[in-house]
């Protein structure tokens, strides 16, 4: 990520953090500015690092240290954990929480906590299309925008429902994972059936409707496998925008 980008990041956390909070994030978004502020206004952190963040974090072998950060205001000292991932792969993470009590697998327990955070990100991005507009105005951006927050939010509580009734139905049989809501699905029915029910008058054609999405969703359901991991795919391309707005 470049340097506006980290800038903008900045501008944000400086907008809505205070003392005490704590910010957890992905590779990518730490940077030694970013680090500097939080580590200066108390507010505590929780970053997985790239490896070319630093070359003295890489080449140390050491699992629990300490890392001397230094810039223009002096030295920051940073709590550094390594870790072997099942695939492997070495796992960086970086915070300014030096509480002894605290083990390696509780910040790794913290760090994996916003992955429920991460997979609603997901489905903004490319399920949803969140960053295709339909055209350039700010009217319409808005319009594109809030359209999409507001069909997720019909998506979750649709969910909530669903996922219920999957697990009721699920007791007591032998399966290997538990089973939820195939999200993309319940999705994909949204968009297919979202305008018709919204704009139906007659409220108990709205509602058998609605039960409709209901069934169809629970049929589409999916197994829930704890711990998995894919690798992770690293491609170089331009990202091609469409002028044209996918059905929401």
């Amino acid at each position: 990520m470049n340097e506006q980008w980290h800038y903008n990041i900045l501008k944000v956390i400086k907008l809505y953090l205070k003392p005490n909070d704590l910010i957890m994030a992905d590779r990518g978004y730490a940077s030694k500015a970013i680090i500097r502020y939080l580590a200066d206004n108390k507010i505590n952190f929780l970053f997985r690092l790239q490896s070319s963040f630093n070359a003295e974090i890489d080449e140390s072998t050491e699992s629990d240290f300490v890392w001397n950060m230094v810039d223009k205001r002096g030295t920051a000292p940073i709590h550094v954990l390594k870790f072997e991932l099942p695939n492997d792969e070495i796992e960086t993470l970086t915070t300014n929480l030096f509480d002894q009590t605290l083990t390696t697998s509780d910040f790794v327990k913290f760090y994996t906590s916003r992955r429920g955070i991460e997979m609603r990100y997901n489905l903004f991005k490319n399920v949803i299309n969140i960053e295709e507009f339909s055209g350039k105005s700010r009217q319409t951006l808005e319009q594109d925008f809030y359209a999409r927050v507001f069909l997720m939010n019909v998506e979750a509580a649709i969910k909530a429902e669903t996922d219920a009734i999957i697990t009721k139905r699920d007791e007591g049989k032998k399966l290997k994972y538990p089973r939820k809501t195939n999200e993309t699905i319940l999705i994909g029915i949204l968009k297919r059936e979202f305008a018709s029910i919204l704009f139906e008058e007659d409220i108990s054609k709205r509602q058998s409707a609605i039960q409709s999405v209901i069934r169809e969703a629970v049929r589409s359901k999916t197994s829930v496998k704890p711990g998995r991991s894919f690798p992770r795919k690293r491609r170089s391309y331009k990202r091609i925008i469409s002028p044209t707005k996918r059905a929401v």
